[in-house]
């Protein structure tokens, strides 16, 4: 019987990445642009090293296609770009313990969700409508060697509610959550869109973490009746209409444990009205759902690693649970979880693999409207959840280049919505497979 090795070293060829299983060539260590194909950028990074400042550039491009399912088979591609550039202001400026960021970002190609699918979750991470646009820019001040500030334009996705194993995943509700992406206003200041606000973050013990923040409700002005990076295309409206988002999180990595393991504890809080008409268009026969000041959400997240080898191999689990109340959010509840194993062949100590799962749950209100509006002949199929599982394999073939096949398949597209095709039957179950290439210039 074939061993592991074996098994993953065919899949990758069978994903067309026969010379990723060469060991890869990795640059000598003591190169600190080794990570990056264009190296120094012809002299231009130790330069601003002298300032104080560093300049990354990443592109993520992700080709994709659904031999099965949806509403229709087709391929795309697309792609993300980002700049950032960071600033040390005490060594610029003299002013200690201030860093300086501004990033942008360029989205190109199309994607296959709104092409072909119809999914509630994000086929890939890169999703969002072509343009470029200023993504973030903030300050950030420590106040002593436990405590920091941070303030400007942010995207709380950097930092809240994210589990490091399952970001490794394309599906972009391994990163960031499919509730809050359906039940924030606008989706939340998450990419492709920010928000200005204020951020504390405390480490009153090393294996302890507080951070917490208030932002501004919706990333994009009040009217907004497109897709929001439709309604701010530069990024640079910076709007304090509507509510506050506040949102806190607690973060323990348990000393003394064997093996390691980081958790999240955490909730926010939406201070605008909401209601789900807009998620489920009641039709004109059927009572609309109430509208609610407010709206809130708790959630937790955890990774465990459960088994560690020789030479870097490891085993890690990861869990993720979020709850909203079902009167006014189109998801209440979404679970997740996963593993993922690092160094699955012995000879590419920097690829891994794994395997996850995510299930939404789609709230009592939506499912009310659903159900009135089918029993009615209206047209409508009542809503139930949609869930997506994924298997990935990550191929470092540089030390600045990653390709990624990935298997995707899910079960209750759009939470079970009808073909608008064929309208008398739903979504089929939808199989897709990608390739995503992860470049760092």
């Amino acid at each position: 019987m074939p061993d592991s090795q074996h098994i993953v070293a065919a899949l990758l060829l069978a994903c067309g990445l026969g010379p990723a299983l060469a060991p890869p060539a990795h640059a000598q260590a003591a190169d600190p642009y080794a990570s990056q194909a264009l190296g120094s950028l012809g002299g231009l990074r130790p330069w601003l090293a002298t300032l104080g400042a560093s300049l990354s550039v990443n592109e993520t491009a992700d080709l994709l296609g659904n031999p099965s399912g949806g509403f229709r088979q087709a391929v795309d591609f697309q792609g993300l770009a980002v700049a950032t550039l960071t600033l040390d202001t005490g060594k610029f400026l003299g002013w200690p313990g201030g860093l300086f960021n501004v990033s942008a970002e360029q989205i190109h190609g199309r994607n296959l969700d709104s092409d072909a699918l119809g999914d509630l979750h994000s086929n890939t991470s890169t999703l969002s409508v072509r343009g470029t646009r200023l993504w973030e820019l903030w300050y950030q001040q420590s106040l002593g060697p436990d405590f920091n500030v941070r303030a400007g334009l942010q995207s709380i996705d950097q930092e809240y509610m994210i589990s490091p194993t399952s970001a490794s995943f394309v599906n972009a509700n391994f990163g960031w959550p499919l509730l809050p992406s359906q039940d924030l206003p606008n989706g939340g200041p998450i990419y492709p869109l920010s928000a200005l606000g204020l951020r504390l973050e405390a480490t009153p013990r090393p294996w302890l973490k507080l951070l917490a923040g208030v932002y501004n409700g919706s990333p994009v002005a009040a009217g907004c009746n497109q897709a929001p990076p439709l309604c701010d295309p530069s990024g640079t409206q910076f709007p304090l209409n509507g509510g506050q988002l506040a949102i806190t999180e607690l973060q323990l990595a348990p000393p003394g444990w064997n093996l390691p393991g980081h958790f999240k504890l955490g909730g926010w809080y939406d201070s605008e009205r909401f209601s789900v008409n807009a998620f489920a268009a009641p039709p004109a026969a059927i009572s609309p759902a109430p509208t609610y000041p407010g709206d809130w959400s708790v959630y937790a997240v955890a990774d465990q690693m459960v088994w560690k080898g020789k030479a870097g191999r490891n085993l890690i689990l990861f869990s993720r649970a979020f709850m909203a109340p079902s009167d006014r959010n189109p998801i209440a509840l979404e679970l997740a979880g996963g593993a993922l194993l690092k160094a699955p062949l012995a000879d590419r100590p920097n690829d891994s693999a794994g395997l996850a799962v995510d299930y939404g749950g789609i709230g009592d209100a939506v499912r009310r409207i659903d159900l009135e509006a089918e029993q009615a002949g209206l047209g409508h199929f009542a809503r139930t959840e949609e869930t997506v599982v994924e298997a990935s394999y990550q191929a470092a073939i540089t030390r600045w280049l990653q390709l990624q096949p990935d298997i995707q398949y899910i079960w209750n597209p759009g939470g079970g919505v009808a073909n608008p095709l064929m309208p008398t039957r739903r979504l089929a179950n939808e199989t897709v497979l990608i390739l995503r290439a992860s470049v760092g210039f």
